[in-house]
């Protein structure tokens, strides 16, 4: 499965394969992005993302007890969930020159032979810029996202916990392409559960569209390992104020999905 993902992927993006411009792009597609947006200004987003889990994602995100007479006492048998589709709506606003405030609120379907849907957990999103780009090209921006425990327990579990994701962004445009990295901390809410979180994308600027490859994980264990994938996708401008963009990617370790296909709808006003 993860050898399709990557080869889908590939293909998705050579689609745009011939395409060159220098110019500033549209950020990464799963990575956050160091750009804060002008005081007032709004951004609109919307997401649609399938992934198939795996056994140990599946059981470690979603994890369902079942009846099951030979199970332990103190620990429940689980029927791992095999896909999920979540459906996100968001909000950037741009609360001063460099001050950014958001919200995304997620809906989620699960399945493992059912199926379950409800409300995820909302997420409550801050951005700060400290460096602009104007003097070297360098753009810095703190951001903190806190992922608050608000969905539906048939979804996310009785037992699950508020996340904090805290992390610098920082983007350089290079001669043909853009490079994005992000480096922070993760606190699951667990025990043991906190670690640092990375990404980094390169970004090259076409024509018609952009081609986009990212690279995102982090130490916090999930089972025996810990989370790691790669991603390959493009974003097109659809007007001055609209931009859409596809990604494919797949699990580097048994911690992450086998396979994420993610589609993004962006609108400013």
């Amino acid at each position: 499965m993860k050898q399709i993902a990557v080869v889908v992927a590939m293909v998705v993006c050579m689609v745009g394969a011939g395409i060159a411009r220098a110019e500033i792009g549209y950020g990464p597609i799963v990575m956050d992005d160091p750009t804060v947006l002008d005081v007032t200004d709004s951004e609109f987003r919307l997401d649609i993302i399938y992934r198939s889990l795996g056994e140990e994602v599946g059981s470690s995100l979603y994890g369902t007890p079942v009846a099951d007479a030979d199970a332990d006492e103190d620990a429940a048998a689980v029927t791992p969930v095999d896909t999920d589709w979540v459906a996100a709506i968001g909000m950037d606003y741009g609360a001063t020159d460099r001050l950014e405030v958001g919200i995304w609120i997620p809906f989620v379907r699960t399945e493992n032979g059912s199926s379950a849907s409800g409300l995820g957990d909302l997420m409550l999103k801050a951005k700060v810029g400290l460096l602009d780009g104007t003097k070297n090209g360098i753009v810095l921006t703190g951001a903190v996202n806190v992922t608050v425990d608000t969905g539906d327990e048939d979804i996310v579990g009785a037992e699950n916990e508020s996340e904090v994701l805290a992390t610098f962004l920082l983007s350089k445009k290079l001669a043909v392409w853009n490079l994005y990295l992000n480096f922070g901390y993760l606190d699951t809410g667990v025990d043991n559960g906190d670690g640092i979180a990375y990404g980094i994308a390169a970004e090259i600027p076409g024509e018609n569209m952009d081609l986009v490859f990212e690279l995102t994980g982090s130490d916090v264990s999930v089972g025996e390992d810990s989370p790691s994938a790669i991603y390959a996708g493009f974003r097109k401008e659809a007007s001055e104020k609209e931009d859409f963009a596809l990604t494919v990617g797949s699990g580097l370790t048994d911690a992450s999905p086998d396979l994420i296909v993610q589609l993004v709808y962006r609108y400013a006003f």
